[in-house]
């Protein structure tokens, strides 16, 4: 048996030549590393394009590019998924397009107190070009005060009775080849939410519930808020062909159902939009 040539399934011709738009590797974990201010637990995503005249992909070659150069975003941050990329690309010569993704909790500091929220980013390359097109993704939890029942209550009782909820904020930016940091965008979303934090002495929450409360707000508000924050803050990477999906989802308190709006476009549809206004 030692010498003889096994057979290599994946190089025969499949049943129906069609190509395969992404097939690979999802919820590969690999350690956490420091990033940032924070450390970052990854689950990757990895795949690649399959010719309609083949029959399947080399998986293992795709592990192997993960679990041997991963140390790469230690380095590079998440810049270095473009090098994971291209690698992919070299192992599989017969690919014309390869994607990586990573996603996974965010473990830092908002002031002094500890923080988790979400983030993600990805690229795909194509062989002919090296042309990359990028993603970046943050989810950061935030509480809200509904401004509604805050007016009627005032009306009815001249008391602000309120409901509190917590609000998951998602946005996504597709930046073509400019990666923006998901990082990044983070701290322009933690600067203009009410992000829940841990270890609060009783001084230090009631000032948090009293700013909660001074600026109520609809789902609606915190997505058109947040859209806004991004476009300004973020100025300076943003294109006009660049797009920007902002969904939040509010988890009610005093209803059965939750609550969700969703904002998206490009960034010279919003700027369009928001002509004569100041942001």
């Amino acid at each position: 048996m030692d010498g003889q040539e096994l057979p290599d399934v994946h190089s025969e011709k499949p049943t129906f030549p069609l190509r395969v738009n992404k097939i690979g590797l999802t919820g590969v974990k690999l350690p956490p590393f420091n990033t940032g201010s924070g450390v970052f637990i990854p689950v990757f995503n990895i795949y690649v394009e399959l010719p309609k005249y083949l029959k399947g992909a080399h998986l293992s070659r795709l592990y192997r590019v993960l679990a041997n150069n991963y140390e790469i975003l230690v380095d590079k941050g998440f810049e270095g998924l473009l090098d994971l990329a291209l690698k992919a690309l070299e192992v599989n010569d017969y690919a014309e397009k390869t994607y990586v993704e990573v996603h996974g909790d965010y473990l830092t500091r908002v002031g002094e107190k500890p923080f988790t929220l979400r983030l993600g980013s990805g690229v795909s390359v194509e062989r002919i070009g090296k042309n990359p097109e990028w993603f970046s993704e943050v989810e950061v939890e935030s509480i809200t005060a509904c401004p509604c029942a805050m007016k009627v209550s005032l009306s009815l009782f001249n008391k602000p009775f309120t409901h509190m909820q917590k609000a998951k904020v998602k946005v996504r930016l597709e930046t073509g080849g400019k990666h923006v940091s998901p990082i990044r965008v983070a701290g322009v979303l933690i600067s203009v939410l009410n992000p829940p934090v841990n270890l609060l002495t009783r001084r230090e929450e009631a000032v948090f519930i009293q700013k909660i409360l001074e600026n109520p707000e609809f789902t609606e508000d915190i997505a058109r808020k947040v859209s806004v924050i991004l476009l300004k803050s973020l100025g300076d990477v943003l294109d006009p062909n660049h797009f920007i999906h902002v969904k939040v989802e509010s988890m009610e308190t005093i209803h059965q159902y939750h609550v969700e709006s969703l904002i998206t476009g490009y960034v010279k549809e919003f700027l369009k939009e928001l002509e004569g206004v100041e942001i």
